[in-house]
């Protein structure tokens, strides 16, 4: 019944791993499709959209901000201050201006630093210099693999060189888990250990049979069996305890406890790929991730607002308060800076209702802003931009130099109030005035 019960736990744990992993893999490619479907802001038939990176074309027109990584390979339209990092294609980490004069290109596969712009798609897909530095490599690794399989089969190379140059070459098999190796470090101490202490017990029952069969001429031992029949009880007796000593329901029992994990990780939706996941995840004791985007919905509301030396609650359900008891002028100002700095575009969807692509916070602000009665068209119409200084997070704080129709110019900032409260000389207040 040994044979019986290694094969059934060997088929179990077998059709346990696969079903498991099998069912994962499958809602790991959904949501790897999801998550390779990166949305862009993008410039068709005048207005702005969103469209999936997978339909970018030919001739688009996609608006970059710091953070994008570039789509497609083209040419700069329009930037304010657009730095690029061409690490991944150049290997120089230095950070690369881009303008439409001096150097308009750009690579797909880069990524924007700082400032914003426009681009013009020229090449797509495996067009791109990206595309083809893949293709080659790919056609370059499989030709080195080709090599090296055949170095190892004419004996030019020892199996420990092929696995060292196919570890190079970043074609290595998954690497087993730390519970795997000690699991399999136990697992064979204790088939050591069963194996010598079935070897002393196969000794001991062989030298007590010499000696009293042959030593002390006691002819009854062994209840009339011949010697070879003894002999073979003896050795079946050391093979039991190898097999028993071979723990072969340990493997079923940690395959079982770890699809167990998998199911209830799943249940609080979180997928796991691999039954050996679980291990790493259940062994972790701090997890870092980002909030915005991942903890929250990435979706923002002006709740509190400081105008005038007033501050104004409850501002996402209405602030009709605000224009009641706030100077006009201020607003106005305040409606200004809020739509000249952002890069926030709004256009209609299908059922009419208003899309807004750009940046959260941003958003959030310019719909403050139309809700204090600003129109946004309107309100850049009436001022040309001279000179853009984008936001990031070494300065935290973005300014636009405006001229006005007047004539006069115009610097509107914002960023951290810790920032640009401790560069202001003045406050405006109620009456209209500043002190």
């Amino acid at each position: 019944y040994d044979g019986v019960g290694i094969t059934v736990a060997i088929i179990a744990v077998i059709l346990i791993t696969a079903v498991q992993d099998y069912r994962q893999d499958l809602q790991f490619r959904e949501l790897d499709a999801k998550t390779k479907d990166i949305l862009l802001h993008v410039t068709r038939d005048g207005s702005a959209s969103e469209v999936s990176i997978t339909q970018i074309v030919v001739g688009e027109i996609v608006n970059l901000s710091a953070g994008d990584q570039i789509p497609a390979d083209g040419l700069v339209l329009s930037s304010q201050a657009l730095e690029v990092d061409e690490s991944s294609m150049t290997g120089e980490s230095d950070l690369v201006k881009k303008d439409t004069t001096k150097d308009p290109f750009l690579l797909s596969g880069t990524k924007v630093t700082d400032g914003y712009g426009a681009m013009l798609v020229t090449g797509v897909g495996v067009n791109t210099e990206w595309g083809k530095l893949m293709t080659v490599d790919s056609a370059a690794n499989e030709k080195a693999m080709e090599r090296l399989d055949a170095q190892l089969e004419a004996g030019e190379i020892t199996k420990e060189e092929w696995d060292e140059k196919k570890e190079e070459l970043g074609t290595t098999e998954d690497q087993e888990t730390p519970l795997q190796v000690r699991l399999n470090d136990m697992a064979t101490r204790i088939g050591k250990g069963g194996l010598t202490v079935a070897i002393l017990v196969l000794e001991v029952r062989i030298a007590k049979f010499l000696v009293y069969k042959y030593g002390s001429g006691n002819e009854s031992y062994g209840h009339g069996k011949s010697d070879s029949e003894l002999l073979v009880h003896d050795i079946s007796i050391a093979v039991t305890i190898v097999v028993v000593a071979v723990p072969e329901g340990l493997p079923l029992a940690v395959t079982l406890s770890l699809a167990y994990s998998m199911q209830k990780m799943y249940n609080d939706n979180s997928l796991v790929r691999r039954l050996k996941a679980c291990e790493a995840m259940g062994g972790a004791t701090n997890i870092c991730s980002d909030k915005t985007g991942t903890l929250t919905t990435n979706r923002m509301t002006v709740v509190q607002a400081w105008l005038a030396g007033k501050l104004f609650k409850d501002q996402e359900k209405d602030c009709s308060d605000v224009k009641g008891e706030v100077p006009e002028n201020i607003t106005r100002d305040a409606i200004a800076s809020i739509c000249l700095n952002s890069e926030v575009q709004v256009s209609a969807n299908d059922d009419g209702s208003p899309l807004y692509t750009g940046k959260a916070t941003e958003i959030a602000l310019v719909k403050y802003a139309l809700q204090l009665g600003a129109n946004l068209d309107e309100v850049r119409g009436k001022y040309e931009v001279v000179k853009v200084e984008p936001f990031n997070s070494a300065k935290k704080k973005m300014g636009t130099l405006c001229r006005a129709e007047d004539g006069k110019h115009y610097a509107f900032w914002k960023g951290a109030s810790e920032i640009v409260l401790d560069q202001c000389d003045r406050v405006a207040m109620q009456s209209g005035g500043a002190f």
